[in-house]
C-alpha cells in the first residue's frame, strides 16, 4: 500500500570458486600457517606506488568482500591457518582500528572455514619503543594483560587454532625485543599460561622466534616451539639477491635454528617465503637487500624445506604483506602462480604421507 513501501535488503551469502584443500591436509594432520594481515586502513595503506599490485586492487581490511576472496583462495590451496597480528582490545596507542577490523572479518560467511590465531610483540600499548623492559611493571602487566584478553575474547572460538586442545599464540621480536634481568619474562608467561588454565581448561602452545643464543633465552625456554618470521635474514644476507640462490644458505640457517630448538626440547617450524622487498613501505627509511621474486625459487625454497625438515606444521611469510614484498596473495602480473606452486608441491607430499 501507499506509504507502506518497505526496502529490504538480501545479503547474498559468498560462493566458494576453490574446494578447501586447507581443510583435507588439517584433517590428515598437516599444517600450514599464513602470516595474514587485516591491517590496511586509511593512513594505513598498501603501498599506492607498487609496480605490481593485488589483482583485487588497493583494498582496505575492513572489506569482507575481499576477506571471503583471500580465504577461499588461501584454503583452497593448501593454508588452513590465519596467523593475524593482535587486535589490542580497546587500544590506545597500537593499532588501534585492528579489534574494529578484527570483529567486522569475524562475521564473513567464510571466517569458519580457517583457524586463526595471533601474532603480536604484545606490548606495544605501552606506547614506549623497544626493547620492552619486562622488570617494569607496567611492561610486563601490558603483556599479561594482552594475552588474557585474547583468551578471554577468542581463544574459545570453535576455529581458532588449537595444538594438542592448547590454543596458539605467536610471539615475534622477541630474541631483541623482550629484555628482563630478573627473569619476569618467564614470570610473565607463567602467569598468562595459568590463566588460560582457570579460564579454558587448557595450557597455552606458545610458538615465539627466541633464536638468540647470546641471551637469556627466557622466552625460548618459556615456549612450546621456536620459528624465524624472515630467515632470509641469516649471516649470509649481505646484498640483493634472488631467492634461488638464497635457498642454499636459508635451508643451511634454518637447519642451525632446528638444532638450537631440538637441544632445547623445543619444536622447529620452518618457514617459506616468495622473496623480500621493501622498497615501497613509506613507514621504514631503512631498507634491507632484496630477495628477487622468482615462482620456480619459491618452489625449490618450498622442496628443499619439505625434504630437510619434512615438517607438520609449515609457516608461510606471508599472504599479503604488501609493505615488504612477501606476499604470495594474487596479483595483476603473476596471478595465482605461488598459490598453484604451493598447492601443487602440498599435494604432492599428502600422496607421500
Amino acid at each position: 500500500l501507499a506509504g507502506n513501501e518497505k526496502i529490504v535488503e538480501v545479503k547474498t551469502p559468498y560462493i566458494r570458486q576453490f574446494e578447501n584443500f586447507g581443510k583435507e591436509l588439517y584433517d590428515k594432520g598437516i599444517i600450514v600457517a599464513a602470516h595474514y594481515y587485516n591491517w590496511y586502513t586509511p593512513g594505513y595503506d598498501i603501498p599506492r606506488n607498487l609496480p605490481d599490485k593485488p589483482l583485487l586492487g588497493l583494498y582496505y581490511s575492513d572489506d569482507n568482500m575481499v576477506f571471503n576472496k583471500h580465504i577461499d583462495w588461501a584454503t583452497g590451496h593448501g593454508i588452513n591457518v590465519f596467523i593475524f597480528p593482535y587486535p589490542y582490545h580497546n587500544p590506545k596507542v597500537a593499532f588501534t582500528w585492528l579489534e574494529k577490523t578484527f570483529k567486522k572479518n569475524m562475521e564473513a560467511d567464510l571466517f569458519n572455514q580457517i583457524k586463526f590465531s595471533f601474532c603480536s610483540t604484545f606490548v606495544d600499548e605501552t606506547g614506549k619503543p623497544p626493547p620492552y623492559n619486562f622488570d617494569n611493571p607496567e611492561v610486563k602487566e601490558a603483556f599479561v594483560k594482552a594475552i588474557e584478553d585474547l583468551i578471554s575474547n577468542y581463544a574459545s572460538s570453535p576455529n581458532y587454532w588449537r595444538i594438542d586442545g592448547k590454543p596458539v599464540i605467536v610471539l615475534w621480536g622477541t630474541s631483541d625485543r623482550f629484555v628482563s634481568n630478573h627473569r619476569n619474562i618467564e614470570a610473565a608467561i607463567k602467569e598468562v599460561r595459568e590463566f588460560s588454565k582457570s579460564k579454558l581448561g587448557a595450557d597455552l602452545y606458545i610458538i615465539s622466534d627466541d633464536i638468540n643464543i647470546f641471551n637469556t633465552r627466557e622466552v625460548f625456554n618459556s615456549s612450546d616451539a621456536i620459528y624465524h618470521y624472515s630467515p632470509f635474514f641469516n649471516d649470509k644476507t649481505i646484498s640483493n639477491t634472488s631467492i634461488k640462490e638464497n635457498v642454499p644458505y636459508i635451508i643451511d640457517w634454518m637447519k642451525r635454528l632446528e638444532e638450537i630448538s631440538k637441544n632445547g626440547g623445543k619444536i622447529f617450524i620452518p618457514t617459506v617465503a616468495p622473496g623480500f622487498d621493501n622498497t615501497y613501505d613509506y613507514r621504514n627509511t631503512q631498507k634491507a637487500p632484496i630477495i628477487y621474486r622468482d615462482p620456480e625459487g619459491f618452489r625449490l625454497y618450498i622442496k628443499e624445506v619439505i625434504k630437510n625438515f619434512k615438517p607438520k606444521i609449515l609457516f608461510v611469510t606471508s599472504f599479503n604483506e604488501w609493505f615488504e614484498g612477501t606476499q604470495i596473495e594474487p596479483a595483476e602480473s603473476y596471478g595465482i602462480i605461488y598459490l598453484e606452486i604451493l598447492k601443487e608441491i602440498l599435494k604432492e607430499e599428502l600422496k607421500n604421507r
